[in-house]
């Protein structure tokens, strides 16, 4: 079977990076999942609304940085 053609887009870029710097942060410790958690914030709310003018793509980049990070919040917490 031929490979499948991967579509990135903003969100799954954002997703992919989401997930790798909350999970280098969650094993560090209780600090790191602090400050895993407050990143976690900023992007969900500059998904949402946004201090500044954002385009389409990076608010979705952003909801895609959110969404990766609650990932690993829930992939950490099976262990």
């Amino acid at each position: 079977m031929a490979k499948k053609a991967s579509k990135t887009t903003p969100y799954s870029k954002g997703k992919r990076w989401g997930f790798a710097v909350a999970s280098s942060m969650i094993s560090t410790g209780k600090k790191g999942v602090h400050k895993a958690d407050k990143a976690m914030q900023t992007c969900y709310k500059n998904a949402k609304s946004g201090c500044k003018k954002l385009s389409k793509s990076e608010r979705a980049a952003f909801r895609g940085a959110a969404d990766g990070m609650y990932d690993a919040f829930r992939k950490s917490e099976r262990r």
